[in-house]
């Protein structure tokens, strides 16, 4: 008995569907409605390491603005170097890298290929930490002219500036402005050395001081705001909430900021690109072009009073344990930075090289007009 109630309901449920489906189909104004998500092409983005600066991947996903152009979208957290390696095996379709991390897997030989752009300026602030300077009250309300003063003067001690890593964009970003304020590169130290150099204290795990004007910190990002925060270095380049958190702290002050354009010459930069694997542009070009227009349509959502609601949120949601006011402070201060519309700006590129040249880290230029392939966003982000 219960089974023919059970099936009278499933067909029942079946013919009502039928029916709703067939009265829609009849209807001048319906629109065709959407197939089921399962059947959607899907694709993901690898980001390698949660950030503020990715933050159009977070609304793409969260937003479902890549849903909405009929591709399953997600973004997978690959740390370090298993996010190219993901991407040139093509067990990922996108990654959201640093400009710098692209034209360093390019000149290694990596088939990759930037298909969008979602930042055209740095990122990136210069904190020092309080107290060095009398005159330094609140460093990013002083001429420009002083600020660079404080920075020469900080490059001249050890400790200094402590760097996420060798070669990466805060380390670039240091060297080119030694170089500008007309000092010879900084040495580095590795965090991870003993003797007199910059060394780990075994008891806290922490950096100890380092007789070198930069250094490694042991544990990347986190580390640069402890080490400072212990009076182990005097300040750091970090992108917001980085800088943010230091300076509501009170034991830091942002002395330069790229969001709020002290960094000029080098603007236009490529600070996060949307990468491709060279081959999947043939072989999954309708769907990487779908996933990039819901990109354009991120951008230009991020520029409204709701895509900021919706920015917050999806930090908060990555950022749990960060408050509230702390994020929305960090996500305004850099919200400059985002493109408008995710074409590529080979400038941009050419700037992010600039910098890799500068350090030596590349040894001649590349192709850019090889690395960029704007094609996929042709007529969609404008």
């Amino acid at each position: 008995m219960r089974d023919r109630v059970r099936r009278r309901h499933v067909l029942l449920g079946g013919v009502a569907w039928l029916m709703a489906l067939a009265a829609a189909g009849s209807s001048p104004a319906a629109e065709k409605p959407a197939p089921p998500l399962f059947l959607l092409p899907s694709a993901g983005v690898a980001i390698p390491q949660h950030s503020f600066v990715f933050t159009p991947s977070y609304v793409a996903v969260h937003e479902k603005f890549v849903e909405e152009e009929g591709v399953r979208f997600s973004y997978h957290l690959l740390p370090g170097v298993e996010t190219v390696t993901a991407l040139v095996e093509e067990r990922i379709d996108l990654a959201h890298l640093p400009g710098t991390e692209l034209l360093l897997a390019a000149s290694l030989g990596a088939p990759l290929v930037a298909v969008a752009q979602t930042s055209d300026k740095l990122s990136y602030e210069v904190v020092l930490r309080r107290g060095r300077e009398e005159e330094q009250r609140e460093a990013r309300d002083l001429p420009l002219a002083q600020r660079l003063a404080l920075l020469r003067a900080a490059l001249s001690r050890a400790p200094a500036l402590a760097i996420s890593r060798a070669n990466a964009t805060d380390h670039l970003l240091l060297l080119h402005l030694a170089r500008r304020l007309g000092r010879a590169a900084p040495a580095v130290a590795d965090g991870r050395e003993g003797g007199g150099r910059n060394r780990v204290d075994d008891e806290r795990g922490r950096a100890a001081p380092s007789a070198s004007p930069l250094f490694v910190a042991p544990g990347g990002q986190a580390e640069q705001l402890r080490a400072m925060r212990d009076g182990l270095a005097d300040g750091f380049a970090q992108a917001p909430p980085l800088s943010t958190i230091a300076a509501r702290e009170g034991y830091g002050s942002i002395l330069l900021s790229g969001p709020r354009g002290d960094f000029a010459e080098l603007s236009p930069f490529a600070d996060a690109v949307l990468v491709a694997q060279a081959q999947r542009l043939d072989s999954a070009r309708s769907t990487l072009r779908r996933v990039l227009r819901g990109y354009a349509k991120t951008l230009r959502f991020l520029r409204t009073a709701q895509g900021r609601t919706a920015a917050l949120a999806s930090l908060q949601r990555i950022f749990a344990k960060l408050p509230a006011e702390v994020i929305a402070e960090a996500y305004d201060a850099l919200r400059p930075v985002f493109a408008a519309d995710g074409a590529v700006d080979p400038t941009a590129l050419q700037q992010a090289q600039r910098l890799m040249l500068e350090a030596g880290l590349l040894r001649e230029p590349l192709d850019l007009g090889v690395l960029v392939r704007a094609e996929l966003l042709e007529n969609e982000a404008r």
